[in-house]
């Protein structure tokens, strides 16, 4: 990772299967190159080498949120803290929010959906009004949506473009509630929320109808101004778009029990280049492959994420 303040490091973890827990963190590295270097890495819990003091940790734990505490690591937990990935539920979206005080960030489940809807239209209602034009687009049916303080709660009203009818969220589909708490994860840093540096969503494509996929897509590059975005898709309509940067998109394969990512493979960069197709005429077709990786062993892949990190 590299900040616009100029931290420059690098951060390292592998999880593995536990039969209590579900998963055990087996190794954990973080090296600051700069401004000042810091080092440290455990294994198996235990720290084994550091700069600094630190007590062993529960299986489970990281050592990065306790090293935060000394200089240049906390300069790493602060940047990697910006960084928010999203996985939303029916059940948690749309709720009502206790009122009374600023939210710094959407939640990783959308909770608080209806309290950071209050706190963007009056932190920047330019942009509260463009995540209602893409819901509009999104879902015709709504004229748009407002929040309601009721016995020191933030509730969501949803508004029917014809008529004065006024819904509550249990009346929305899961799709529409899913697609705004979407608009809102990429829209916020736009919003001036300084601790969002990077977004991750998974499929945010899904419970919509696939000509809504040009929309969303038009949500993505339009955020991507503001924030880095992160989306995984299983949807060939969100990438039917040929002003799509070859560079931008990478492929995944699962081969021989193992997840691959990667860059597309030099003849799906060349059609994507010349624009003879786009990535989601690819993907249909089967064709949007990573690149063949170099040949590597176990060890080798293992150095390059713990134990030899070198600058590119």
């Amino acid at each position: 990772f590299e900040t616009t303040g100029g931290t420059r490091g690098w951060y390292s973890i592998r999880f593995i299967a536990d039969a209590e827990r579900g998963y055990t963190i087996d190794r954990e590295k973080c090296l600051i190159e700069r401004p000042q270097f810091a080092q440290y890495e455990a294994q198996h819990h235990v720290l084994r080498e550091s700069d600094y003091p630190a007590p062993q940790l529960e299986p489970g734990h990281l050592y990065l949120p306790y090293m935060a505490m000394y200089p240049g690591f906390s300069l790493a937990f602060q940047a990697l803290s910006r960084w928010h990935f999203y996985t939303f539920d029916a059940k948690d979206l749309g709720g009502p929010s206790p009122a009374g005080f600023v939210q710094p960030v959407l939640r990783f489940d959308g909770s608080n959906l209806s309290n950071l809807l209050e706190t963007i239209w009056h932190r920047d209602p330019g942009v509260y009004e463009r995540i209602v034009e893409y819901l509009r687009v999104l879902n015709p049916a709504l004229k748009g949506f407002e929040t309601v303080e009721v016995r020191g709660y933030h509730n969501l009203e949803f508004l029917a473009h014809s008529g004065t009818a006024r819904f509550s969220p249990r009346e929305m589909s899961y799709g529409t509630l899913r697609a705004l708490a979407v608009l809102v994860a990429l829209l916020q840093a736009k919003a001036g929320f300084e601790n969002v540096s990077l977004v991750g969503l998974e499929e945010p494509e899904v419970a919509l109808h696939p000509a809504a996929a040009g929309v969303l897509f038009d949500a993505l590059r339009e955020a991507s101004a503001s924030v880095q975005v992160l989306a995984t898709t299983h949807s060939a309509d969100l990438l039917d778009k040929k002003g799509i940067e070859t560079g931008s998109i990478l492929s995944v394969a699962f081969e021989d029990g193992a997840t691959r990512i990667g860059r597309a493979d030099e003849t799906g960069r060349e059609v994507l280049k010349r624009r003879l197709y786009t990535a989601g005429d690819l993907m249909r077709m089967n064709h949007l492959q990573p690149e063949p990786p170099p040949q590597k062993s176990q060890g080798e892949i293992e150095s390059a994420l713990f134990d030899d990190l070198v600058s590119a």
